[in-house]
This record gives structure tokens, sequence and C-alpha cells, in this order.
């Protein structure tokens, strides 16, 4: 009879941690669980951040070529500008020529 006691005593005590190891095994499940979905979660942020980044430098190429298309333009039209100043400094220089020429025959 002891010896059932004995023996009953031990099983129970198996038991018992037979249930604290399964309770344990559902909270570390449960935890990877969680660990999986953050990072699901973060490889998802991740992902939305690369494709915002790669439309920023899309977006900042197509700024720079814009700014490189102005600044050939307008050097273009500075040189436009400085050809008709040459051309209008002739021009007063041949009224001026001419000017003289009247006042010389007149």
């Amino acid at each position: 009879d002891s010896q059932a006691r004995k023996e009953d005593s031990q099983t129970r005590k198996e038991d018992s941690q037979a249930r604290k190891d399964d309770s344990q095994t559902r909270k570390d499940d449960s935890q990877a669980r969680k660990d999986d979905s953050q990072t699901r979660k973060d490889d998802s942020q991740a992902r939305k951040d690369d494709s915002q980044t790669r439309k920023d430098d899309s977006q900042a190429r197509k700024e720079d070529s814009q700014t490189r298309k102005e600044d050939s333009q307008a050097r273009k039209d500075d040189s436009y500008t400085g050809k008709e100043d040459s051309y209008t400094g002739k021009e007063d220089s041949q009224s001026g020529h001419n000017k003289g020429n009247c006042l010389l025959f007149g």
C-alpha cells in the first residue's frame, strides 16, 4: 500500500511536470509566432522604405536632369544674348560713324 502511494505521488509529480513543460512549450510557440509576425511586419516596412527610396532617387534624377537642361538653355541664351550685344554694338558703332560723316560733310 505504501509502495502504491509512492508510485501515485511520483506519477502526479511527473504529470505536473509534463503540464508545466506543455505550458512552457505553448508560451514558446506563441512567442515564436509573435516574433515571426513582427519579422514579417519589419520586412514589409523595409520593402516600403526601399520602394520610397527608389521613388525619391528617381525624382532626384529627374530634377537633376531638368536642372541640367535649364542650365544648358541658360548658357545658350547667354551666348545668343552676347551675340546680339555684339551685333548691336557694331550697329551703334556704324551709326556713330555715319553721324560723324554727316557732321563732317554737313
